[in-house]
């Protein structure tokens, strides 16, 4: 696939060396310094997620890049209908024209059934000019969930968000929106092809609509106009008609104002772009942000007085959509009255939008007047009036904690409180077998609700992540700790909580250290497996006691089979009860996931067992619970139970860094937030220092519990515990069984066995590692098999020969012997980075390239995938050149980035290749050649 980046600005340069290092061939259409650097030094990308260096090629003439499959367009939507000629000689019959754009796209209605099919949108291509430049037909949909900004020209600092949603106009999964979307995933970004992109355009718009114009208005940060009353409900005021309007249309937001709203707020003291832009004195995309919407709510009839209003503001305050640069602290002096159209009552109320809060102009204009008041120190922003609330609120915010927590608004705290009702409800059985999966006391299972949880609420950054026990964390502790001591012991206890420290000392260190990268250290193929081995381990070990038979094995085949052995002894009262709480908690499922099977399965065993006194009919009960708060007390010190547990610690921190991370990371895409890795890190390792003082057991980022939170919207508070003495044994393995079996990821390994047979021979390895050698020596194969995995990859890269197409474009052919770019050239691509472990496959390609076919002249080894050369393989490099030079070859290079050749030259490479040997690209290098061969021999 060969890809334009038109506009490689902060966002088109990111995508564009994503692509490039994804083995994706990509032009970058640029302009002034950013082209210049970008030219001589390729792209650097600084990311909390990991740096990197791309060269992809670079350039102001679209004609040098001709025809490509698909264009990706990084301008601003108003500049879509000039960019015919820079499009013109990228365009065919079948390129894709890829538009990031915000707002409301010029193809809205193409290909989308109804009454309206076909309609132009004005306000987003007015006279019909951005479709003359880019057919509608060419068009795929594109929305962003991304930031980025140019650090300096060539430099792209990545802020947060890789997800690009792309999809075609009529909803279809079409093969160039696929191959895209493969080609993003293989740089390392998210791209998921969308049937309904036009859910997901007004969800973002629901956003910008309202935050963008009215922090230009008030120059405000998102977070100032989130605080202050008036801007609050002029927002949602606009949100709520944008979201009337998209759902006229059929295409309703897929969340709620509300949380759309909060997303934003949580975003805090930045300003928005169309601010950053009005500040530099750019071009503002106010049509299709605002002009656009108010013009489909006349088309639908939908009353949107404010989004009305405050596109009039801003229309007269920019007539030519220009703002002018201002010195700090100048207003204008124009009264932007003058042409406010009349107000309209809204045809309908919303939940949380009244006629009576439809701001006035005279009202807006007090709003911004009161929110620019006084200057912002630092920022050249504007910030509200004073006030002892606000200021503190400000240096709450400005600390780093509790921003998992703040803001907290009055409006949604009702509505928080019954959520944690429900996330109690939820979570109070599935803890209790947690603690009994760990081996510890039930009732420690509970206090993981307690400190750990209110810990990393205050140190953490995720709204979303809650914190609690965790079955695989849960399952590794207690395969070590039950060779240690008798489970349930006062010495198991001290020794879980021994175990909690270290955990929560290793995870600290980790941050202090900056290792939160290895947070994607255990693939996701692995997790899938070392998952589903524990959920077969667990559920295999909570069988006896659903049958009542009590055996003595520990490892999980030899119980099962004793287990199988025992059956003709099974107690039927506590068949009986197992079969009516997993159909409870089965039932409470299918119902809806806010149900409290698992409680509601509880509370109806206790209240059988103390009906029909079930323990005097033979069926175990829980016995004596202690009541009451967890008393703060260290846990066991000893220097030789610390050497001991330390893998077992190392192990379990390997896991909640790897789950933790990957929960909370997909919970802050999916609502737009912010993701600390490092604040988290923090928060759970001083949440696991707090289980461990509170008596409890290591606690882990909860998927189960994230669910549940996402859904309900809060966090979660305790019950009585006085009647769990009654509570009969049965029914609570019976809760560990289905929270066992839920860990058992069938479906994940059938989409791993779809895509990579070799992927799943990883993923079952690691499943039956877990279940025949146990869940500790299964986490530590686990490493070991995705280390091995990682060597498997990048020992055996995909090389290549590069080769032109009949319509001019570079391709990929494979190493064979005597391929050839062309007569007396190879252009050879070596697929991933040089080292020590695969050096051998470079010896091995050269020589049965040079070795065999036609005289060969020039064999130029193109770096494009290179990021790192190792000592070793520096020295096979210069083996290489001198083998070469013998056959009276020339050695070059090509696509080589800036820190690699800074290694070789460390490495004496530069000194063998010689003068001339690099090449900014493969072309640049075939041209040279073919100039070469065309010249006339030197006189005799």
């Amino acid at each position: 696939m060969k890809v334009a980046v038109v506009g490689a600005g902060a966002i088109g340069a990111y995508v564009g060396a994503a692509l490039q290092r994804g083995g994706t061939e990509v032009h970058l259409l640029a302009r002034g310094a950013h082209l210049a650097a970008m030219r001589e030094h390729g792209v650097t990308v600084l990311s909390p997620r990991g740096d990197f260096h791309a060269h992809p090629h670079a350039t102001d003439d679209p004609a040098e890049i001709g025809p490509v499959d698909i264009v990706f367009l990084g301008l601003k939507a108003y500049s879509y209908a000039d960019a015919g000629p820079l499009l013109a000689p990228l365009l065919h019959q079948g390129t894709g024209v890829i538009a990031a754009q915000n707002g409301i796209p010029w193809w809205y209605f193409h290909g989308m059934p109804g009454p309206h099919e076909g309609r132009r949108v004005e306000a987003a291509d007015p006279g019909g000019a951005v479709s003359a430049v880019i057919r509608p037909e060419a068009a795929i949909g594109c929305v962003v969930y991304c930031s980025a900004e140019i650090d300096s020209p060539g430099v792209i600092r990545h802020v947060e968000g890789t997800r690009f949603s792309i999809g075609e106009p009529d909803g279809t999964i079409s093969q160039r929106c696929s191959s895209f979307s493969q080609a993003m995933v293989a740089g390392g970004l998210k791209c998921p092809v969308e049937k309904d992109l036009r859910s997901d355009i007004w969800l973002k718009l629901l956003g910008n609509v309202a935050f963008n114009p009215v922090s230009v208005l008030t120059r405000a940060t998102m977070g100032d106009i989130a605080r202050h009353p008036g801007t609050r409900q002029l927002v949602l005021n606009m949100m709520y008609e944008t979201a009337e309007i998209a759902a006229r249309l059929g295409n309703p937001p897929k969340i709620s104002v509300e949380r759309r709203f909060d997303g934003a707020a949580r975003v805090g003291d930045h300003k928005t772009s169309m601010l950053m832009d009005f500040e530099a004195g750019k071009l503002l995309e106010t049509d299709v942000l605002l002009k656009a919407p108010v013009e489909l709510a006349r088309l639908v009839g939908v009353a949107a007085p404010t989004l009305e209003l405050v596109y009039a503001l801003i229309d007269l305050l920019t007539p030519d959509k220009r703002l002018p640069e201002r010195r700090a602290g100048e207003r204008c002096s124009r009264s932007p009255t003058a042409r406010v159209p009349a107000l309209r009552r809204p045809a309908r109320e919303f939940r949380g939008y009244t006629p009576e809060a439809a701001v006035s102009a005279r009202g807006i204009l007090a709003v911004c007047r009161s929110a620019n008041t006084r200057p912002r120190g630092g920022n050249g922003g504007e910030a509200m009036p004073d006030s002892p609330a606000v200021d503190l609120r400000g240096r709450l915010r400005a600390l780093p904690v509790a921003r998992g927590l703040l803001p907290i608004r009055r409006s949604q705290v009702p509505a928080d409180l019954l959520a944690g009702v429900t996330l109690a409800a939820v979570s109070i059985p599935v803890v209790l077998g947690y603690a009994k999966i760990a081996g510890m006391p039930v009732v420690t299972g509970l206090y993981t609700l307690l400190l750990p949880l209110a810990v990393f609420a205050v140190l953490g950054s995720s709204r979303h992540l809650v914190v609690g026990g965790d079955s695989a964390t849960a399952a590794i502790l207690g395969a070590t700790l039950s060779g240690l001591a008798v489970a349930g012991s006062p010495r198991y206890v001290r020794l879980a909580g021994l175990a909690a420290l270290l955990t929560g000392l290793l995870l600290l260190l980790a941050r202090v250290a900056r290792l939160a990268f290895l947070t994607n250290f255990l693939s996701r193929t692995v997790l899938v497996g070392f998952l589903t081995g524990v959920g077969i381990s667990v559920a295999a070990g909570q069988l006896p006691e659903m049958l009542g038979l009590t055996v003595t094995d520990r490892q999980t085949l030899p119980k099962f089979l004793q287990t199988a052995r025992a059956l003709p002894h099974l107690h039927w009262a506590d068949v009986a009860l197992s079969i009516g709480v997993v159909g409870i908690v089965l039932a409470g499922r299918l119902i809806s996931r806010k149900t409290p099977g698992a409680l509601i399965a509880i509370i109806l065993a206790i209240v059988v067992s103390r009906a029909a006194d079930l323990a005097a009919h033979g069926v175990a009960v829980l016995g004596q619970v202690p009541r009451g708060l967890p008393r703060l007390a260290a846990p066991a010190l000893d220097r030789h139970d610390a050497a001991v547990l330390l893998g077992t610690a190392a192990a379990m921190s390997v896991v909640i860094l790897a789950q933790s991370a990957v929960t909370a990371r997909t919970y802050a895409a999916t609502h737009e937030e912010a993701f600390d890795q490092n604040a988290d890190l923090v928060g759970l390792g001083a949440a696991n220092v707090a289980a461990a003082f509170s008596g409890t057991f290591v606690v882990n980022g909860s998927p189960t519990q994230t669910q549940v939170t996402d859904s309900a919207g809060g966090r979660s508070q305790l019950a009585s515990l006085g009647a769990l003495t009654q509570l009969p044994i049965a029914a609570l393995a019976a809760v560990v069984f289905v929270i066992a079996v839920r860990l058992i990821d069938l479906a994940g390994m059938r989409r791993i066995l779809a895509y990579s047979r070799a992927e799943f021979a990883v993923a079952l390895l690691t499943t039956v590692a877990v279940v025949v050698m146990g869940v500790e020596d299964g986490i530590a194969l686990a490493v070991v098999i995705s280390i091995i995995n990682h060597l498997r990859h990048s020992y055996r890269p995909l090389n290549s020969v590069m080769r032109k197409s009949p319509t001019g474009h570079w391709k990929a052919v494979p190493v064979t012997p005597g391929a050839r770019t062309e007569n007396g050239l190879v252009i050879y691509r070596f697929g991933t980075s040089l080292y020590y472990a695969n050096a051998s496959r470079l010896v091995d390609d050269v020589t049965v390239l040079a070795g065999e076919g036609g005289p060969l002249r020039w064999l130029v080894l193109d770096f494009a995938a290179i990021g790192d050369v190792d000592y070793t393989a520096a020295g096979v490099l210069s083996r290489v050149t001198e083998e070469l030079r013998k056959r009276d070859v020339r050695f070059l290079v090509s696509s080589v980035l800036g820190p690699v050749r800074k290694e070789l030259d460390r490495y004496g490479i530069n000194d063998a290749l010689g003068p001339g040997a690099y090449y900014e690209t493969p072309g640049e290098a075939l041209e040279a050649f073919q100039a070469r061969q065309a010249a006339p021999p030197p006189p005799a």
